[in-house]
């Protein structure tokens, strides 16, 4: 008799059920929830979010260092200690997976716009809605995702899988030891990464970043610093570099001696030469020479020249070679620094003073010329063709102790090119406050355009106005490209004409400008000057690989010398025209931060001695920004290897910064 006993396939189903349910129930099976939750999910989140930024720029360059473990630490981090707030493990894998897809999208949109990723202080900028409406309505979000389809794609697929398998091995935190001490844990480092301590910051950055180590183009729009050390933990290293430290060997006793002898070197023969006279400052958005470029050729209705006017009114005027601390925009930056008399060079890449500073009372009497000017009785007027709440214009101008600014908002009758007030019309704008009585009861004025017409982006459209139906109404060219490089398309001929046309009407409202006051009784000085070079690049790609055709790829941003290279990318100039003999110019290079310091000594004005510090620096250190420095001479130098006299002065520029701007004691 056979009693072999045959298991049948329940048995094999109960028993592989009662198995799993013991594995589902053990240890075991919560390890590896845990593993997959807390280690797996940001690992693979931090590789899309840096894969994803890696394949949509075109820097290829990339050096894989510490900083993309550090950014994996902080993405944990975070992801357990909102895990046990939320004490849901489904809540955080689907916040952390479309936060990060989202927040992909996001920085590729800035990086296409501006050439610059995404800093924690552009919260501050994005609040700017107005003004984020505007750039956004420039481009084509479709056309640009387009681009990157195929990313998207990927990386939207790896979230869902994410947030699928989330769901499949959910867990809840309770409230017991054990999330107690996860989360406080997490709580605990993070301050200890993210808090403002000058030791455990410097840990970090020595650690992770190796931020003394850098090269002279790392810099560039922050892009190659953001893929050398990961998005997130660049975000996080452009965010600490930018906290205010004590520098070493601050000594405000030897300061009180560099001041009383500053005060000394200004009594020169150049003081109170030009007298009594009214200034009107034009702060001409991204103009620049592209002539100089030798790749293109143009035909107006004057000739062949864009800038007529600036070319003539430079040999009549002074004119002065700067070096602009950004490069495609951040306007607001170029300003802080004419404003105030402050280099951005002392900071780090990426910071924002007017997001980043003017939020507290501690700013209020911190250097800005328009005090001065007060003091000496002008009225102090801006117009300008953004809105009050552009890098939080409306907080900040109050520190300056501005009498009155007209934003785009307030502005009266308003002619648009481009899409913004023209720059014929807020020529208009100048002529009607000087004939006005708004400041007649002050002995003089300062008035200044912020303008916006020649603002990117840069596309032949730009200038073409249509109905709602996409029909043109209006040409408003004047400007034709008669050369380009023979390879490059339609779109980046339109981008070229659109800027050409930009820089042709900003050279017309120079001479509306001085033709005007030439007319005048009073003496009266113009100061034009750009704020950076444009972004010019095509509004699409010209190619399969989804590349865009830059400026920036012609040879003369590209010599082979990485310092001149750098300095190219930055090289603006100022121009000083009145309606009198202005004198003898005696320096070359006057950094945006110097102009006003120059501009008073000349006049007749009681100035301080910071501003007779800041003149007396046109002699020894005239020309910064955070990546190239410039002597006298018009030598270049990488800002991470300066000569010794060069070092000194930059030395001295930060602590003399500090005293003015963050030493509140």
């Amino acid at each position: 008799m056979n009693t072999e006993k045959h298991i049948t396939p329940q048995e094999i189903f109960n028993t592989a059920k009662k198995w799993a349910k013991e594995f589902f129930a053990s240890k075991w099976f919560t390890a590896i929830k845990w593993v997959y939750h807390f280690l797996l999910v940001p690992c693979v989140i931090n590789f899309c979010i840096n894969s994803f930024f890696l394949n949509t720029t075109s820097i290829t360059d990339t050096q894989f260092k510490s900083g993309y473990f550090f950014s994996y630490i902080l993405v944990v981090l975070f992801n357990a200690l909102f895990t046990c707030i939320t004490t849901s493990s489904i809540a955080s894998n689907a916040v952390i997976s479309v936060v990060g897809f989202v927040f992909s999208a996001v920085q590729y949109v800035k990086v296409q716009m501006s050439d610059n990723p995404v800093y924690f202080s552009d919260i501050n900028f994005f609040r700017s809605a107005g003004t984020l409406g505007d750039l956004v309505a420039e481009i084509s979000v479709i056309d640009l995702f387009k681009q990157i389809s195929d990313e998207l794609w990927k990386f939207g697929l790896i979230a869902a899988a994410i947030i699928i398998g989330g769901i499949l091995l959910r867990f809840r935190v309770k409230y017991k030891w054990h999330g107690i001490a996860v989360g406080g844990t997490a709580l605990f480092l993070l301050f200890l990464i993210i808090a403002p301590i000058e030791p455990l910051n410097t840990f970090t950055l020595n650690t992770f970043y190796k931020y003394d180590e850098r090269d002279s183009d790392y810099p560039t729009t922050s892009l190659k610093y953001y893929l050398r050390y990961g998005v997130i933990s660049g975000m996080y290293g452009q965010a600490v570099e930018s906290r205010i430290f004590e520098p070493k060997g601050y000594d405000p006793e030897y300061l009180d001696r560099v001041l009383a002898d500053a005060v000394e070197q200004a009594q020169d023969k150049y003081k109170d030469t030009w007298g009594d006279c009214n200034i009107i400052m034009v702060f001409s958005e991204s103009f620049w020479d592209i002539d100089q470029l030798g790749e293109f050729e143009f035909e107006t209705p004057t000739g062949t020249e864009l800038t007529p006017n600036y070319e003539k009114l430079a040999q009549e005027g002074h004119v002065f070679k700067m070096i602009s601390p950004v490069f495609g925009g951040l306007s607001a930056n170029a300003e802080f620094e004419v404003f105030t008399g402050s280099n951005l060079a002392v900071y780090s890449p990426g910071f924002v003073p007017y997001t980043q500073m003017y939020d507290s009372e501690d700013f209020e009497g911190t250097p800005n010329f328009f005090d001065v000017l007060g003091e000496n009785d002008y009225y102090s007027k801006i117009i300008t063709a953004w809105e009050d709440s552009l890098f939080d214009r409306t907080k900040v101008y109050p520190f300056f102790g501005i009498n009155d600014t007209d934003f785009r908002h307030e502005l009266k009758g308003v002619r648009k090119l481009a899409g913004r007030p023209s720059d014929d019309y807020l020529a208009d704008q100048v002529i009607k406050f000087v004939e006005g009585d708004e400041w007649r009861e002050n002995e003089n004025y300062f008035v200044m355009i912020n303008t916006a017409q020649l603002h990117g982006s840069y596309y032949e459209g730009k200038y073409l106005d249509k109905d709602s139906e996409g029909t043109v109404i209006r040409d408003n060219y004047t400007v034709k490209v008669t050369k380009t490089p023979a390879d490059y398309s339609v779109y980046m001929k339109g981008s070229i004409r659109c800027y050409a046309q930009g820089l042709y009407d900003a050279d017309r409202q120079l001479g509306k400008l001085y033709d005007y006051i030439s007319g005048l009784e009073e003496n009266t000085v113009i100061i034009f000057y750009g704020d950076h070079l444009p972004n010019l690049k095509s509004i699409t790609d010209h190619d399969k690989d989804g590349e865009y055709e830059r400026i920036a790829t012609l040879p003369y941003f590209n010599t082979g010398d990485n310092i001149l290279d750098t300095y190219r990318k930055y090289d603006t100039e100022c121009l000083m025209v009145a309606n009198f003999d202005m004198g003898e110019q005696d320096v070359e290079w006057l950094n945006y931060e110097l102009l006003m310091a120059y501009v008073m000594h000349r006049m007749d004005v009681k100035t301080d001695e910071y501003y007779d510090f800041l003149y007396a620096q046109r002699n020894t250190f005239p020309a910064a920004n955070d990546y190239v420095a410039a002597d006298t001479e018009g030598n270049l130098y990488s800002m991470y290897e300066l000569p010794e006299d060069l070092q000194k002065y930059y030395n001295l520029r930060k602590q003399i910064n500090y005293r003015y701007f963050h030493d509140n004691n």
